[in-house]
C-alpha cells in the first residue's frame, strides 16, 4: 500500500506587496551599509 500524499497550496498574491514595502523602507540599502563586501565581490549587492 503506497502512502497518500496531501498537497496544500498557499496564495502568493501578497509577495509583490511585501517586496514593494521593503523597497519603500530601503532595506536593501541598509543591508549593504551594514554588511560591506570585499573588493573581489562583483554582481548583485547583498541587499
Amino acid at each position: 500500500m503506497s502512502p497518500s500524499i496531501k498537497a496544500i497550496h498557499e496564495q502568493v498574491a501578497d509577495i509583490p506587496v511585501i517586496i514593494a514595502h521593503l523597497k519603500r523602507m530601503r532595506v536593501a540599502e541598509l543591508l549593504d551599509k551594514h554588511f560591506p563586501t570585499n573588493g573581489n565581490w562583483t554582481g548583485l549587492s547583498l541587499g
